[in-house]
């Protein structure tokens, strides 16, 4: 089984938890897939072997997920308009506020992009957490990807 598959047979089986549960799985460190998990407002950890633990707790409506190249997990807060780091010990820190993020990615430079839903645009959010317009005239932004 890939990781694709992995991922949507965890989806399926871990939905069953709450018929409200809505776990969107993102994206994948070191065999580990990490879960945005709506239901608790909480980050999920799922191993290779399906085991699932709590990675970080205290999040509201936690969307999107992207990991920066130190390891550091940033999740867009969609429930208090922020973007969250969390470290790879689960700490939770705020790094951005002021946008709703709904996709998060990382370019070659370290700098995270966002969509931000409120504005319909792409936000550029220095690695000191300035947050900058990139593009705009968009509708209802909801995903990115860099290619190369």
């Amino acid at each position: 089984m890939n990781i694709v598959q992995k991922s949507r047979a965890v989806q399926l089986s871990i939905g069953l938890i709450a018929a409200s549960a809505v776990l969107v799985p993102i994206g994948a460190s070191a065999a580990t897939l990490y879960v945005g998990d709506l239901s608790t407002n909480s980050i999920k950890q799922i191993s290779s072997t399906g085991v699932v633990t709590t990675f970080a707790t205290g999040l509201s409506n936690p969307f999107a997920l992207a990991f920066n190249g130190s390891g550091n997990l940033f999740v867009g807060n969609a429930g208090t308009n922020s973007i969250k780091q969390i470290s790879s010990t689960g700490t939770v820190t705020n790094f951005a506020t002021g946008l709703d993020a709904r996709a998060l990615a990382f370019d070659g430079s370290g700098n995270l992009f966002a969509t931000d839903r409120t504005t319909n645009s792409i936000k550029q959010i220095s690695s000191t957490g300035t947050v900058t317009t990139f593009a705009t005239g968009l509708s209802n932004p909801f995903a990115l990807a860099f290619n190369g």
